[in-house]
């Protein structure tokens, strides 16, 4: 009855609330989470997903191993470079110490030019000049300082120069700074390691690498050969900056050191109490001076040209870039490898999930617990990750640190760059709660009863997923591919003149910059595309190769089965494994093509393990220079030596840089009729006789050339993509100082001569265009000698090369020059390819090891079903190997193939130096079958676990 008179009184209400016009106030569901549920819903979630967590402990730690892995790398990476990277108060004490500023005596700057403000060498011109063209007059740097800083002030002046000190094995240059920069203004630049400074002219300080390559200690004396002087060594200095100052300096008072026993010098004047002001750079410059400003440098003015600014925003973004694009690489593949081990921990807990549903939890409380864990556990990772990285770097710094600045350990403290440190954490949990989306959607879906029981739901094909694949797969080739056609042919200067009018030149650049771009873009889209379809395509695939090993026996069957059962766990595995692939395949590629067109440009100096000496000096003095050089050869015991010489340079003024007046001529040799040999590109005559040209050419010479060549022809290297030889060279002669830097070809010699042309089937050459000393006297082409080539059976090992370059190094200085250099050809792209595919097969091998981890664990069941029916350990370890030939034989194979597209790519858009047979196809091979078939050894050696004879659970 009181329930009648409630709904009557409940119906009135709403006939009178509808009269009036008020809506009917909605009634709350008691079972919706309004918003003071949401939060002790949360909770809930949370404590459930940490308690699944702690229970699935296995899984648990493989996830934060795997995603604190690529988190110490990025972390270290970063607390690395923060670490080595100076600010500006840093940088300019390491520059000035304690001074106030530094004036350098440099070229005058002209109008139209400024210097930077942390590099007073460096200098360009300023936006909007028009700096007057041809070379700039040579004038005198000064050598007093200038009458711009006040007198008062404290000027503390040094002068950098060489010098030739006594060795224990003979004589050589070192680098000699004469002044006090052991003085206390200087403190921060230079330290005083060891002794006393010196307290006149007869004493000095060395660096202690110079006392080590001297063989001395503090108190000895060095002695300069050149003019006797002796100087008692008082104690050690150590410039901080290892990158400005040589490690084997001597530091010396200034006039310790007499004019004629150094080498030119370059002054500069460090002052400790007075800085100049930015507006007065323009007027030191436009003297002779650079500036150096301790206040300037820490605050430079706005639009001001600056060097060194390794704290810049852009230099900052840059490195974020590159960690972006390692971040992204690395978190591809541990979302999948995490993915695959949620997959299998999800389907550990459903029953744990099904109880959480029987008793109310929703699917979104499903979906949350395991985000959830997938999230706690990317934020374990991430901080394990940064303590291992950063405790790494710590050590490493502690350690390695030189103690100077300017070597790779140099450091300034042990830094930590919080924004970036902020960024990877945030990035390893989102890594996490990424690798546990797809196994959450697959917890909330399922019949609550059948989990209970045990049940498992098998694994539906969607017929969308292979289609979606198989269109992303083939728009991935396609993009990828038609970006290399684009490369090669509209973006290529030489071939894009065909499609663009004359007429429309302006515009021609700015399309072939989008063009480039636009290339770019599809050859990295492409190959993106693709690892994405192979996703899709993934379950497809693997229910193919069941169908195809299902005939061949009983393991192969089984393991094929079990990976199309369970693609949440093998398509990731897989996929990973897809992916490393690809990448090592790519790079791969790029060093071999990238190697081998090197090789095909490499300018050879002489035959393979040859010593060349090249030596330069006064004409007057060039046959005792020569002499020198043949007499440092002889000490190697070279089976022959040969002579190499070149036209007479005409002199040059050194105030003005251009030649004197005199008759000699420039000589360069042409190949009209053959743009792309050698000689037309190089223009570098070269006089020997035929012996020393066969063995400049490596004996390549037959007798008909070797007879040509005496007879007068003349010798060049012939590149393989010409296919027919000129017969004709053409050697012109130019008014001397035609040939420097502002020669054009469009000038006209003062003579030419026609010879024949013999045409070397090699490399390029150092020497690209020969001729016979009879050929010069006869062209009347004076000639002097500047090489000398050693040619050895056995080549001199390091020791030896080291020898000769202390020695040359020696001979040098006082109006001569010499050097030695070992020619070992072009840089094999072996060792770089083989740690390429020592890193991709170590995570291959890792990625293969936690699916196939994952697998064994997940099959127990299965294993113990096996074992109950007569399986022994030998059908159960060809199973695991199977499943190993699977799992990474579909990844490594779907890799290389997807790898060889873009590499391809970039072949087409540089057919020029690139070909098709550069690919390393060993290589390539060895990690489409020949890792698979590793790892599926090792899974085969790996002894099965002793089955768990339990009830099987049923497929629901």
């Amino acid at each position: 009855m009181s329930g009648t008179r409630a709904s009557r009184r409940t119906a009135s209400t709403q006939r009178a609330r509808a009269r009036s016009g008020r809506p009917a106030p909605r009634r709350r569901d008691a079972t919706a989470p309004g918003p003071r549920r949401v939060w002790p819903r949360l909770l809930a979630d949370l404590r459930l997903a940490r308690r699944q967590v702690l229970r699935a402990k296995g899984s648990s730690v493989l996830v934060v191993l795997l995603v604190a892995l690529p988190v110490a790398g990025l972390f270290g990476a970063a607390v690395f470079l923060e670490s080595r990277t100076a600010t500006a108060d840093e940088a300019v004490t390491l520059r000035l110490g304690h001074a106030q500023s530094l004036i350098e005596s440099i070229s005058p700057l002209p109008e139209g030019y400024r210097q930077a403000t942390d590099e007073p060498s460096m200098s360009q011109a300023e936006e909007g000049a028009t700096p007057e063209a041809g070379p700039r007059p040579m004038v005198p740097a000064p050598t007093e300082i200038s009458d711009r800083v006040p007198s008062s002030a404290h000027v503390i002046p040094v002068e950098q120069s060489t010098a030739r000190l006594i060795t224990p094995t003979g004589m050589a240059n070192f680098a000699v700074m004469s002044g006090s920069a052991w003085d206390p203004a200087l403190s921060g630049a230079f330290r005083i390691a060891s002794g006393t400074a010196p307290s006149g002219t007869h004493e000095a300080m060395a660096a202690p690498g110079l006392l080590e390559r001297l063989g001395i200690v503090v108190g000895d004396r060095v002695t300069l050969p050149d003019t006797g002087t002796s100087l008692t060594i008082t104690g050690t200095l150590q410039a901080l900056d290892a990158q400005r100052y040589d490690a084997t300096t001597l530091y010396a008072p200034l006039g310790a050191i007499p004019a004629d026993a150094a080498g030119p010098g370059r002054r500069s004047w460090y002052i400790a109490d007075w800085q100049p002001r930015f507006e007065d750079f323009t007027a030191f410059n436009r003297d002779g001076y650079g500036v150096y400003a301790r206040d300037v440098v820490r605050n430079p003015p706005a639009g001001a040209l600056t060097a060194n600014n390794a704290r810049s925003p852009q230099v900052r973004w840059a490195s974020y870039a590159t960690g972006a694009v390692f971040a992204v690489a690395s978190g591809f593949l541990v979302t999948l490898l995490a993915g695959a081990a949620f997959a299998v921990a999800t389907r550990r807990q459903q029953r744990s999930l099904a109880v959480a549903a029987s008793v109310g939890a929703a699917r979104g409380d499903l979906f949350r617990v395991v985000v959830l864990q997938g999230l706690s556990l990317g934020l374990v990772g991430g901080i394990v990750g940064a303590v291992l990285g950063g405790a790494a770097v710590a050590i490493a710094l502690r350690v390695l640190d030189p103690g100077v600045q300017g070597l790779f350990w140099s450091s300034y403290g042990f830094r930590i760059p919080w924004d970036a440190a902020v960024a990877i954490i945030v990035f390893a949990a989102l890594v996490g709660m990424l690798s546990a989306l797809a196994p959450a959607r697959g917890a909330t879906r399922g019949d609550t009863l059948a989990a209970l029981r045990g049940s498992r739901r098998p694994a539906v094909l969607r017929r969308r997923f292979p289609v979606f694949g198989v269109v992303l797969l083939a728009s991935g080739v396609a993009i990828s591919l038609a970006g290399g056609v684009i490369a090669a042919v509209f973006a290529a200067p030489r071939t894009f003149a065909t499609y663009v009018a004359a007429e429309d030149a302006a515009n021609t650049e700015t399309l072939q910059t989008v063009l480039r771009t636009v290339s770019l873009w599809m050859m990295i889209g492409g190959p993106l595309l693709m690892q994405i379809g192979i996703i899709f395509t993934g379950h497809t695939l693997l229910r193919g190769v069941a169908r195809v090993l299902s005939s061949i026996g009983l393991a192969p069957r089984l393991a094929a089965r079990d990976a199309a059962a369970n693609p949440t766990r093998t398509v990731p595995a897989f996929t990973a494994i897809t992916a490393s692939v690809f990448i090592a395949t790519f790079v791969l590629a790029t060093l071999a093509t990238t190697s081998a067109a090197g090789a095909r440009q490499y300018m050879w100096t002489g035959p393979l393990g040859s010593v060349t000496v090249s030596f330069g000096g006064e004409d007057a003095d060039r046959a005792q220079i020569e002499q020198n050089a043949r007499t440092l050869l002889a000490g190697t015991d070279p089976q022959a030596v040969f002579t190499i010489s070149s036209p007479s340079s005409p002199p040059y003024d050194p105030a003005t840089g251009r030649p004197e007046p005199t008759d000699l001529q420039e000589y360069r040799a042409s190949v009209p009729d053959c743009a792309t040999c050698a000689p037309g590109g190089m223009g570098m005559l070269v006089i020997a006789d035929p012996e020393a040209a066969n063995a400049m050419y490596g004996g390549r010479l037959s007798d008909d050339q070797l007879r040509a060549f005496r007879a007068g022809a003349l010798l060049t290297t012939i590149p393989d993509a010409v296919a027919v030889v000129p017969r004709t060279a053409q050697i012109d002669a130019y008014p001397a100082g035609t040939l420097g830097g502002g020669f054009t070809g469009k000038e006209k010699p003062t003579a030419s001569e026609e010879l024949p042309l013999v045409g070397v089937p090699m490399a390029h050459s150092r020497f690209d265009a020969v001729i016979t000393p009879a050929t010069a006297a006869r062209l009347g082409v004076p000639t002097v000698a500047d090489t000398l080539i050693g040619v050895y059976d056995t080549p001199p090992d390091t020791a030896t090369m080291d020898r000769l370059t202390a020695d040359a190094d020696g001979m040098s200085g006082r109006g001569s020059s010499m050097s030695v250099m070992q020619e070992k050809g072009p840089t094999p792209a072996t060792p770089w390819l083989a740690l390429v595919a020592g890193v991709a097969g170590g995570i291959v091998l890792g990625a293969a090891a936690i699916s196939l981890g994952l697998s064994r664990f997940e099959r127990r069941p299965d294993d113990a079903t096996l074992a109950a029916v007569g399986g022994n350990r030998i059908v159960r370890r060809n199973v695991n190997a199977w499943q190993a030939i699977i799992i990474t034989g579909l990844g490594a194979l779907l890799g290389v193939v997807s790898g060889l597209v873009p590499a391809w790519s970039m072949v087409i858009a540089d057919s020029r130096n690139k070909t098709p047979a550069d690919l390393p196809l060993l290589w390539l091979l060895a990690l489409a079958v020949g890792l698979p078939l590793l790892v599926a050894a090792l899974a085969w050696l790996v002894p099965p676990r002793a089955p768990e004879l339990t009830h099987r659970a049923a497929i629901a």
